[in-house]
């Protein structure tokens, strides 16, 4: 050997040839392709003008690659025909990037082409989705306008190359893989890759690498031998060369990759080859030997940081998936040390700073259950305008109860926590520590952009947080020990109604952005503003800065313009909005300010257990709410599974029942008069009211009532926009109320009502009476009722005997009864109209 010169896999099968004649025939062959195919493989920037290079010089890196790898100890070490294999491989892996006329016409011609064509429309790079779409105005001749001279014909060459590039890129393994082994075309040009001598499962073999070195490792694995026989009675080792090949192509990521004069083939470079080419330029340090691979990159933006962290999670679990099999992969006297990456020896820096990547790579994503369910359900949100307030709320509400238990079970307060039931074994003045605001103003003088900020000081979102509702929307909490275990044994009154992230997601229908800054007071985490854009756009989510210094908890903000209120908050305006509403006062008011107030305190109004504060431009329509009962001594009964009181509400009896069986609270009362009209009859999810709940029922027919489902375990009576119940939800809905609750409750409260209506008979006896008719609806017992009645005289029109006006009871205690409806009657059995 010459002084100096390295010891190469070319040398060493050239040495092989010059000691054996044997293996001279390897040599040659090698030498011939090398001269050959390197007239294709430098033709592929015709085609791929604007990727890195492919031409014969990727192919000699991933050799050098190797060898640098290797080392020549083990180089050495290598049989004839695992040396000529490796440089074979890495000759041929990439030809199927030469693309011949007539592969291309084969795929243009097909009929699913214009679909192909409409997809690459809809890519997130904007000169990607022009070219497709010049291409579909071309086919659907839509493009007069663009035909004023010849230069369109340029625009379709360019689009034709970039959309070609686009469809090959992913099938340049199994177009290497054919052009080796069936192309009878290629194989011409490439003069049968004189194989003539060799045994034919050498080529099928090659083609085999080809294919696999866009595979999964596994696959690998799977389709390849460890060993067999190779050319005149040496070894192959064909895990081996399949695994070098692709280690040297992961390798290959240098600078200079990109060639400068065939990016000026094209009008624009697409953006994806842009951030690549920057990956390449940001590369360091590079060091590739028989003991070590180490990189340092430093990336200029965000986009570049992603591909190049992308780039190196893919070589590094490459080499942990080498190492871990290297005993069935390496030849058995190869020696040395497999594929290693020390911890910290690839280093990949965004403006010079080493961050966590993971928070570099937020991105929302949905499982596969919500999707179905959103499916199934035709949408999620009908009235976004409305929804995503109401869910950024609900997320702030959320998170102040989970740390108001975290301070809880910390000891922060003197509460023993076995002694909490009810949300009022809880102080009045703790609730008060965690306030949710929800403030909107307007974002500029012009009064063109309205801002919502939503402010809780809650936990805060942390970085496991940030992943987890960004790559899995709308899953749950149950693989996560930690949060099971802290949460387990949380009220059910305090507990989330949800993760965060499917209500974030809601933020999108109204804006393509929003911003957030949030605080998880924890080790190792820090305050953070992120901007979280749509992945429907195919953008990523980005922490723009860190250490922000805002306290624990979380600001949401959303701007929404003002020419976009008609499509997210409607277009028709209620009755009372007209009628309270001046739009010339000058302070920014409108009807859309007013309809948006309307909704918020129409859904917030009846929010317990928090401390709810809201902001609007006109300060005459903002409000606090906050209730809670702090008189825990009045309560008229209190055991392990119920608590129930009453008060007066302008002369109304209303009995309020707190229930641990499903995790509700239930407030009701009683028709004050006779004649039948409609009362109030509500469903709240979370002290959110669930808009289109609708009771229609006989037996509720005498009283009023609000439910609150305040447990994990009602949340799904609901579909995803929490303004519908579901089918089952209306089944079990139906079910609790009339069978389980309602029944129970009227047996519960006769003594109390009995008490008051002593006190109190003028004010009662009408209540008294709708609950008596309530009782006897559900065909409970009314007979020690009845006498309580025998004062209270019914109206004639309403009911009388033989012309006589009845006192109530008589009523209730009649064997039979004639009901009459639009007529009159004179009571003596006349009916007249």
């Amino acid at each position: 050997m010459e002084d100096n010169k390295k010891y190469t896999l070319e040398y060493h099968l050239k040495c092989l040839a010059s000691q054996d004649q044997d293996y001279e025939v390897l040599y040659s062959i090698w030498d011939l392709n090398k001269r050959n195919l390197t007239n294709g493989l430098n033709l592929i920037s015709m085609s791929f003008p604007h990727y890195s290079v492919h031409d014969i010089s990727h192919s000699m890196t991933i050799i050098d690659n190797i060898q640098c790898f290797l080392g020549e100890d083990r180089i050495k070490r290598l049989s004839a025909s695992d040396t000529f294999l490796i440089l074979m491989a890495g000759l041929t892996h990439d030809i199927g990037m030469i693309l011949m006329y007539n592969i291309v016409e084969t795929e243009w011609e097909k009929e699913n082409f214009k679909a192909v064509l409409e997809k690459f429309a809809g890519n997130a790079d904007p000169v990607i989705a022009r070219a497709a779409s010049l291409l579909i105005r071309i086919h659907h001749k839509e493009t007069e306008q663009d035909l004023k001279n010849f230069k369109w014909a340029l625009e379709v060459k360019n689009a034709v190359i970039i959309i070609t590039a686009e469809i090959f890129r992913s099938k340049h393994a199994k177009q290497s893989a054919d052009y080796l082994l069936t192309n009878g075309t290629f194989k011409q040009l490439a003069n049968n890759f004189h194989a003539e001598q060799l045994p034919k499962r050498f080529v099928d073999l090659l083609s085999n690498i080809a294919f696999l070195h866009g595979e999964s490792f596994g696959e690998v694995m799977t389709r390849l031998y460890y060993e067999a026989n190779g050319y005149r009675g040496d070894y192959i080792h064909p895990r081996f060369i399949a695994y070098m090949i692709r280690l040297g192509d992961l390798l290959d990521f240098d600078n200079n990759r990109f060639n400068a004069y065939s990016k000026v083939m094209l009008k624009a470079i697409p953006e994806q080859s842009k951030a690549h080419e920057q990956k390449h330029l940001s590369v360091k340090h590079m060091l590739i030997s028989p003991n070590a691979i180490e990189a340092e990159l430093d990336c200029p933006n965000e986009e570049v940081y992603r591909i190049s962290r992308n780039w190196f999670d893919w070589l590094e679990e490459e080499v942990s998936n080498q190492s871990r099999e290297w005993t069935n992969i390496a030849p058995g006297d190869l020696g040395g040390l497999p594929p290693i990456i020390s911890k910290g020896s690839i280093k990949i820096l965004y403006n010079g700073i080493q961050c966590n990547p993971d928070l570099l790579n937020l991105r929302f994503s949905m499982s596969q259950e919500k999707i179905f369910s959103i499916l199934k359900g035709g949408g999620i949100y009908k009235e976004p305008g409305f929804v995503f307030i109401r869910e950024i709320v609900q997320n702030a509400f959320d998170a102040s109860k989970m740390q108001l238990w975290n301070d809880i079970q910390s000891g922060s307060y003197d509460l023993d926590v076995d002694s909490i039931k009810f949300p009022n074994d809880i102080d009045a003045f703790i609730y008060k520590r965690y306030p949710v605001e929800l403030q909107i103003k307007w974002k500029d003088e012009q009064k063109k952009v309205l801002r919502f900020e939503c402010i809780d000081y809650g936990t805060g979102i942390s970085e496991a947080s940030l992943l987890r509702m960004t790559n899995f929307v709308g899953d749950s909490h149950n693989n996560d020990l930690n949060y099971q275990t802290t949460y387990r044994d949380m009220r059910y009154f305090l507990k989330p109604t949800a993760v965060f992230g499917i209500g974030m997601q809601s933020i999108f229908f109204v804006a393509p952005t929003f911003e957030v800054e949030t605080y998880y007071y924890y080790v190792g985490e820090t305050s953070k503003r992120i901007i979280f854009r749509s992945a429907a756009d195919g953008q990523y989510s980005s922490i723009v800065k860190e250490n922000i210094g805002r306290k624990r908890g979380t600001t949401i903000k959303v701007d929404i313009p003002k020419e976009k209120f008609a499509e997210l908050f409607g277009s028709s305006f209620s009755f009372d909005i007209l009628e309270t509403t001046d739009v010339f006062k000058g302070d920014g008011d409108s009807l859309y300010l007013a309809k948006i107030d309307k909704f918020v305190r129409d859904t917030f109004s009846s929010v317990e257990s928090s401390y709810f504060k809201y902001s609007t431009p006109n300060m005459d329509r903002g409000f606090e709410n906050y209730k809670v009962n702090e008189e825990k001594d009045k309560y008229y009964d209190d055991k392990d599974d119920y608590r129930y009181s009453f008060n007066y509400q302008d002369n109304i009896l209303v009995f309020t029942i707190y229930e641990r069986m499903y995790g509700s609270k239930f407030e009701f009362w009683f028709n004050d008069r006779l004649k039948t009209y409609e009362l109030s009859q509500r469903l709240l999810l979370r002290d959110v009211l669930v808009s289109n709940a609708k009771f229609n029922f006989y037996k509720t027919a005498y009283l009023g009532f609000e439910w609150n489902l305040c447990s994990q375990s009602t949340d799904k009576v609901v579909d995803l926009s929490r303004d519908n119940l579901t089918y089952s939800g209306r089944k079990w809905i139906t079910k609790t109320l009339l069978s389980d609750l309602l029944p129970e409750f009227l047996k519960l409260i006769e003594p109390v009502f009995i008490e008051e209506l002593a006190k109190d008979k003028k004010n009662l006896l009408t209540q008294y009476f709708n609950y008596v008719l309530s009782r006897f609806a559900y065909e409970l017992c009314v007979n020690q009722c009845v006498s309580k009645l025998s004062e209270y005289k019914l109206p004639a029109v309403m009911a009388s005997y033989n012309g006589f006006a009845i006192t109530a009871d008589c009523l209730l205690t009649a064997d039979s009864l004639l009901w009459v409806t639009g007529f009159k009657t004179d009571g003596a059995n006349i009916i007249q109209e």
